[in-house]
This record gives structure tokens, sequence and C-alpha cells, in this order.
């Protein structure tokens, strides 16, 4: 199967998408995939209950029940507008008749950016909705929201308490202790640093409407690293720290064991220590690869999505929000369960079991 680029506007006319503005239909085909599929591949089997809803673009499709052709779908007619059989389990099977091109969608996350769109129009003025929307589509075109349950997605949304901000005020100060985690909603937040507390303020970033923060010091437990502010007047959605957890961060965390490195480096998996230089050269798993976790953000185009990639750290809080930063760009991401520490432990008793076999060979040579 080949990824292939796709004619919006043909996207548009598909249903229920036909109801939705270009904006939010790009925003739909951005956390989709397109395929090119060859002739007669299966796209789906009779009584499946997979999370995909699929349309065909381009060419047809014929669906089988109980091996018997039953219909044949065209790309481009009233029927082809429609889902292939988007009932679960599947009422039939799809084949690709000939060469053809479908759209495939997560179905929870295009039920929720439907809902989500239907449920503000009784709400808002008009001119109101398109920029609750956008904030809340370029929040959601997160490829981390790809792999939450729908129901998550849900709650997080009741549970985010709307806060409006004045132009100059302080969100997070830099070395303060918060419990919440912030998304933009309207306006535009400075993100400052200062290296000491006599020193200049170092602008790292500006921050716009759908753009989030503050999940760093909340994965660690830490102090917030860096000051942010409105630029402008605007307003900020609210998520407390254990929702922030439950909801978004545990659900994304995938760990292995010490135990399955040598079997995932030969996969191919890459390694990457996410602590300071200083604590790389100390010492680390042999082959790793250090991005200090203040940096990561920057190496963002060094990582690739054909990759595994394994993070871990001392005792795993870095590797933490080193593995949200990264699920957050669509990267296949482990966290090394127990980190360094873990490795340390192992490493011990391996020197410990090769001490042990060289003695037992010494007194086997004397008797």
């Amino acid at each position: 199967m080949a990824i292939v680029n796709v004619d919006i506007n043909k996207v548009k006319k598909l249903i229920p998408l036909d109801a939705l503005s270009l904006d939010k239909v790009q925003n739909v085909i951005e956390n989709s995939s397109v395929q090119r599929i060859k002739n007669g591949r299966v796209l789906f089997k009779q009584g499946d209950k997979d999370r995909w809803t699929v349309y065909v673009l381009e060419g047809e499709v014929y669906l089988k029940r109980d091996d018997e052709i039953i219909q044949t779908i065209v790309a481009g007619t009233s029927d082809g507008r429609q889902a292939l059989c988007n009932e679960k389990p599947r009422p039939a099977t799809a084949s690709a008749k000939g060469d053809i091109t479908v759209l495939i969608i997560d179905t929870e996350l295009l039920s929720i950016l439907l809902n989500y769109s239907t449920s503000t129009t009784s709400s808002y003025a008009v001119e109101e909705i398109e920029d609750d929307d956008d904030w809340m589509s370029r929040f959601l075109s997160s490829k981390a929201f790809y792999q939450l349950p729908a129901s998550n997605i849900q709650s997080l949304m009741m549970r985010l308490e709307e806060v409006p901000v004045k132009k100059g005020e302080i969100i997070v100060r830099q070395g303060d202790k918060d419990e919440s985690f912030y998304i933009i909603q309207q306006g535009t937040c400075l993100v400052t640093r200062k290296n000491t507390p006599q020193s200049r303020s170092i602008l790292l970033a500006e921050l716009h409407y759908g753009d989030s923060f503050g999940e760093e010091a909340l994965i660690t437990d830490g102090e917030r690293s860096a000051t942010v502010s409105m630029k402008t007047e605007g307003i900020v959605m609210r998520l407390g720290k254990k929702d922030f957890l439950d909801l978004l961060v545990k659900p994304l965390q995938k760990y292995i064991d010490a135990k399955e490195i040598e079997t995932l480096k030969d996969e191919g998996a890459v390694f990457i220590d996410v602590r300071t230089p200083k604590e790389y050269s100390e010492f680390t798993l042999p082959g790793s690869i250090n991005i200090p976790l203040l940096l990561l953000r920057k190496e963002l185009d060094k990582f690739r999505l054909d990759k595994r990639y394994i993070v871990f750290c001392d005792n795993g809080s870095r590797s933490g929000v080193a593995s949200f930063l990264l699920v957050q760009q669509g990267f296949n991401v482990f966290i090394l369960q127990g980190g360094v520490e873990k490795l340390k432990t192992e490493s011990l008793k391996k020197q410990a079991k090769s001490s042990d076999d060289k003695q037992l060979d010494a007194l086997n040579a004397l008797y």
C-alpha cells in the first residue's frame, strides 16, 4: 500500500464530511490515511469490529456477504459518497476491484469532531463558532489523539475550565508548583525563562490558539521550567493535574522491560537517553543516543515515523515527558521501565554472575 495525496474538494463531497468547512475537512485528512490499494486486496472482512471509517475515493470496491457479491461501490457515485459498510461488526467483506484509492479515518475521532462542531452551533453566535472550533480542531489535530479512546477525549472536553486572561497576566511562573495543564482558546502567550533570578528573561517561544503548555511539570511532579504570560488578552482552557494524567498521559504511555533490550536492538529500535550530557557520560545504555529533554523539541526533525524509539532517564519522570512529546508528533515510543537505575542493577547482576562463573571455573580446574 502506498500513501498518496488527496484532493480536499473530493473529500468535502463525502457524507457527513460535506457538512464541515474546508478547514475542518483538512483537519480530518491530516489525521487520516489516504492509501493506494492493489487489485483484489481486502479492505476489511465480514464480522470485523475495527475502529476505521473507510471511503473509496478512486475506483471500485465490491462487497461480499457469505462469499457472494452483493454490491459494487463506485467512487463519486451516490453510494460512493457514503462510508463502506460502516456498521460494526462489518456486514460484508470489502475488496478492491482493480487498483483503488481509499480514505481511512479513525471512527471515534471523526465522531468527536463532528459532534463538537454540531454542539457548538446552538451555543454560540456565528462569529464565535469559527474561533472556538479552530482552537479545538488544532488541539485535536495532535497525532496523540489517534491513540486515545473516544471516552477519554469526551471526558477531557467536559472537564476543561474556561479562564479569561488579561494582557500581561502570568499564567504559570518559573519555579512555581502548579497543578494544571493549559490550552489556549484565544490570544497569544509568551514563554520566557531566566537562567538566574537576577538575569534578564529570554524569550523561548510564542504560543497561539490550540497550543498547549504545562505538561512537563505535571508529569515529572516538578517545578515550572519557564514563565508563560499573555501577550494579548485571551482565554485559556484549564485541566487539573489528575485529569490530565489519567485522561491524556497514562493511556499513551507504553513500557518495555530491560529484558527486551537486546531483542529490540536487533529489530532496529533507537534508544534515547534524555538525561543531561554529564549524566549520560557517567553511565548509559551502550549504543544509545543522548538528547537531553530540554533539547528534544529542537531535535524533532531528526526522528522518523518508521522507527521505534525507546526513551529512558534515571527513574522514568523525564522519559515520561519525552514520551508524551514524541507521541504528540505521531512517533512510536516506549519508555524503558525503571530507567538507568534498573540498567545499573542488571549490570551489577551480570558482573556478579560473571565473577561467580570465573571462580567456579577456577575451582573446577583444580579438581
